[in-house]
């Protein structure tokens, strides 16, 4: 059986299709109302998730990281971040995110100081940063990730 090929990535293109999303529709009130009713009282308005979670989910997740005081919560892929910034504002917890779509990162730069955490949640856009190399993590780019003894810096996928 011949095998499909793939095409390898392209970030440039990726990059494209996801400022495109991010600009066409950062709070469709359409969106908004069907996950609304889908998950009532769950929905996390104030978040306006672009995922299926739910406040018991984002509830779950800051106890999960144990994120709080002093702790840092990386979100890779941040998107809008909606999720990140309720964690790090019901916490105390900082954030760092960081996504290839550089339009996703200055909306959750704005949604950060809407949700009162702009002075410690820094965002940046993925593009240019280089890509990992065998044996690194790729989950965290290089700016972030710490290869020092002892570092308080603890990864784990959700």
């Amino acid at each position: 059986m011949e095998q499909p090929t793939v095409d390898p990535f392209d970030a440039a293109r990726a990059m494209e299709r996801f400022n495109a999303i991010y600009a066409s529709h950062p709070n469709s009130p359409t969106r908004r109302a069907i996950f609304r009713e889908v998950y009532g009282a769950d929905y996390p308005e104030a978040v306006a998730p672009n995922s299926y979670i739910t406040m018991p989910l984002l509830r779950r997740m800051a106890q999960v990281i144990a994120a709080g005081p002093g702790a840092t919560i990386i979100d890779v892929g941040c998107g809008r971040a909606g999720p990140s910034l309720w964690v790090a504002r019901e916490t105390g917890a900082s954030l760092v995110g960081v996504d290839l779509a550089s339009v996703a990162v200055e909306h959750a730069a704005l949604r950060a100081q809407e949700f009162g955490v702009a002075d410690r949640a820094p965002f940046t856009s993925s593009h240019g940063v280089p890509a990992p190399q065998p044996g690194d993590c790729p989950c965290v780019p290089p700016p972030w990730r710490s290869n020092r003894p002892g570092s308080p810096l603890r990864i784990r996928a959700l």
